[in-house]
This record gives structure tokens, C-alpha cells and sequence, in this order.
């Protein structure tokens, strides 16, 4: 919720202002399903591109807020991800993450705030429902 509420702003805040070239190299690209340092990497890229966006918003307090707030996201990413799971629970639409974060990095350098922060509340509800299925699924437990 919180993450609702202030990244969104943040990236409003951002748009015109990031290197969209640099934002594209954090793509979401695909990784085997039992390839666990992929899915690694996949999570520092995730949270690398969100905080390049949130540290153009222009304050350093909402950015200090946010990427504390990711740093408390990733470990619930983490539990979701490596979970003992079903096949369809936790599983990373790699495809869908790249739209997702291709269509906010063409808002961001077209500086339209408004498509800025309609990408960004529908990415961040992809995410939310992602993870809350893994999280009412029950079978969160290590397996690496």
C-alpha cells in the first residue's frame, strides 16, 4: 500500500528527467525456473531500475523513504520467489515485466507525468498481486 501511495508520485516527479537509455538496460529478461542466481539477478535488476526512476524525483527524502521501503519489499520477493510452490504460484511473467517496464521508461523520457504514474500504479499492482498469491498459496519455505 504504501508503495502504492509514493512511488508513484516519485515517478511523476521523475518523468523528463531519467536516462532512458540507462533505464532500458535493466531489462526482464527471461531465467530458467529452477535457475536461482538468475532469479537473483532478476530481483537486484527489478529493484535497481525502480530506484534509478525514484532518485530523478527531484527529493532525496521521498527517494531515502522508497528505497527503504524496497529493501523491506525484497525479502517478501524473496520468500515468494524461492518458496516451495505450485507451478503457477510466484512464477515471473519475464515478458510482461518488460512491457511493463519498457512502457514506464517510454512515459518517463516522453515526460508525460500523467502515463508516468498510469504505468507505474499498474506495474505495481502486477507485482502486488504476483506476490500475495505466493504469500495466501502457504508454502512459503526455503528451498535453496
Amino acid at each position: 500500500d504504501l508503495r502504492m501511495i509514493l512511488e508513484p508520485a516519485a515517478a511523476r516527479a521523475a518523468a523528463g528527467r531519467v536516462d532512458a537509455q540507462f533505464l532500458r538496460t535493466f531489462g526482464a529478461r527471461p531465467s530458467p525456473p529452477d535457475d536461482w542466481r538468475k532469479s537473483l539477478k532478476f530481483l537486484k535488476d527489478n529493484q535497481s531500475f525502480h530506484l534509478a526512476i525514484i532518485a530523478e524525483c527531484g527529493n532525496e527524502r521521498l527517494a531515502r523513504i522508497l528505497g527503504a521501503l524496497y529493501d523491506e519489499m525484497s525479502r517478501m520477493l524473496h520468500l515468494g520467489l524461492f518458496s516451495e510452490r505450485d507451478s503457477d504460484v510466484m512464477r515471473i511473467d519475464h515478458e510482461e515485466q518488460e512491457r511493463e517496464h519498457m512502457a514506464i521508461v517510454d512515459a518517463l523520457a516522453a515526460g508525460d507525468a500523467d502515463a508516468v504514474e498510469k504505468e507505474v500504479r499498474h506495474h505495481i499492482q502486477s507485482s502486488h498481486s504476483l506476490v500475495m498469491k505466493a504469500i495466501m498459496n502457504g508454502r512459503l519455505s526455503f528451498t535453496l
